[in-house]
């Protein structure tokens, strides 16, 4: 996975264990395909990332609009990942979850007060 040059004459800030990095996935990461099951990190690209992780102590999570199971397919299990749009979050070394809890009755009877 190459970096390109930033068009700006600034130099990119420097990074370290203090800072978090959230890097989108498609279109990002990985470039984008007219076929979306065919999108994958170019070569080299797990191994960057799994550096720049270790530099930031962990704290680099790949964000993406796809499910959190279809992410995980893609990218480093022993990274941060958080699919649809954030909403799901995979730890580092954790599978998806299978099932998601349906959300608590309270909530859903708010909404259906509010919605009604």
């Amino acid at each position: 996975m190459s970096i390109a040059p930033s068009p700006s004459s600034q130099a990119a800030p420097a990074l370290s264990d203090t800072h978090a990095l959230f890097l989108d996935f498609d279109g990002t990461l990985a470039p984008l395909q007219d076929d979306p099951d065919t999108v994958a990190l170019p070569p080299g690209g797990a191994e960057c990332l799994m550096q720049i992780s270790e530099n930031l102590s962990g704290a680099l999570v790949l964000i993406s609009g796809r499910s959190i199971h279809d992410l995980s397919l893609r990218t480093p299990e022993l990274l941060w990942r958080a699919g649809g749009h954030g909403v799901d979050v995979c730890a580092p070394g954790v599978s998806p979850r299978e099932h998601v809890d349906t959300a608590p009755t309270r909530l859903i009877e708010a909404v259906t007060e509010i919605t009604s």
